[in-house]
């Protein structure tokens, strides 16, 4: 009954930042949101526990190789980076030395997601994973592999330092409702495709990592003009996204604030410049060129509030590119 008190007073006292941004909470007014419904087979008992021991299993028999011994189902899906492979095919191949993880799961829905840095034949590789477990069998595999040239020290420290917040319990007076947690995620990502932006609900505090990277600022950079602080998308220079379509939420876990997403994001490469400070400022080559963004996003919430996002992502698909699902 205490319980039942406390979780009612959480839910009113976010009621006015949820009634501010009310339109990203149904999900009906949207054709490119899906929320992946709870696991009809959750009578399995694989709790989270069960569901980070189904990820190490993945991961130790990628490092070795061979995902002969993996309990798969009988109809099972595969993809990297929006392709669909055989088990065996791309990462599989070469990866070794793992090197950190972080785990988010939600029972409910049978999924689990690992974030992660190894190595693939001896290059630097970042690894979003994500797996659904149906009657204790794998029966999706979904992946984002993000390969690059430079070391993965400074992206590894940078994951390390974000990983407390991300990770956190929160105390129930700072809990939100799986609904909340999904309108929070929305609006952001609204907000990095309409121009301008509608509200998105931050705190003071808010940071963003792209690829064990912080690419939000604390104060104002003058060598990159147009560039907000913090997690504020009032700035023309996200203006050359023009949708993030095929959303797909597998996790939101009110414990501990997180709402997971994959989504697509277009980049036409039609907007060549943008006024800046009354000046016209041409874009970075990235934004002028055609493609699509695959990205796997964490959202952590904070009394409704969104505190941090942590964002692994495939920038250079063939424009017109889909997930794979």
């Amino acid at each position: 009954m205490q319980h039942s008190i406390r979780r009612l007073a959480t839910s009113i006292s976010i009621g006015l930042v949820v009634l501010a941004f009310a339109r990203f909470v149904s999900d009906s007014a949207r054709g490119d949101v899906r929320d992946i419904a709870a696991n009809p087979a959750a009578d399995q008992n694989c709790d989270r526990a069960c569901l980070i021991g189904f990820l190490d299993g993945y991961l130790n028999a990628l490092v070795k190789h061979d995902p002969s011994g993996l309990p798969l189902a009988a109809d099972y899906k595969f993809t990297e980076n929006g392709q669909q492979l055989k088990l065996g095919e791309g990462l599989w191949h070469q990866a070794e030395n793992i090197q950190y993880r972080q785990y988010l799961a939600d029972p409910e829905r049978g999924a689990a997601v690992f974030y992660g840095a190894l190595d693939e034949s001896g290059y630097p590789t970042l690894l979003m994973l994500r797996l659904r477990v149906v009657n204790m069998q794998i029966s999706e595999i979904e992946t984002i592999v993000v390969r690059f040239d430079d070391g993965l020290d400074a992206r590894i420290a940078t994951l390390k330092e974000t990983q407390p917040v991300v990770d956190s319990i929160l105390p129930e007076d700072q809990r939100s409702s799986k609904a909340t947690l999904k309108a929070v995620a929305n609006a952001y990502l609204d907000g990095l495709q309409d121009h301008p932006p509608g509200p998105v609900p931050v705190t003071p505090d808010c940071a963003r990592t792209e690829d064990g990277r912080m690419t939000s600022r604390t104060v104002a950079n003058a060598d990159r003009p147009g560039f907000p602080v913090g997690c504020d998308l009032n700035s023309p220079v996200f203006s050359y996204m023009t949708s993030l379509h095929d959303r797909r939420f597998f996790v939101t876990d009110e414990e501990r604030g997180q709402a997971f997403v994959i989504a697509v994001m277009d980049c036409p490469g039609t907007l060549k410049s943008v006024e800046i400070d009354g000046k016209t400022t041409l874009l970075g080559e990235g934004a002028r060129r055609p493609r699509e963004v695959l990205l796997g996003a964490v959202f952590k919430v904070v009394g409704g509030k969104l505190r941090q996002v942590q964002a692994f992502h495939v920038t250079n698909l063939p424009y017109g590119s889909h997930s794979g699902w």
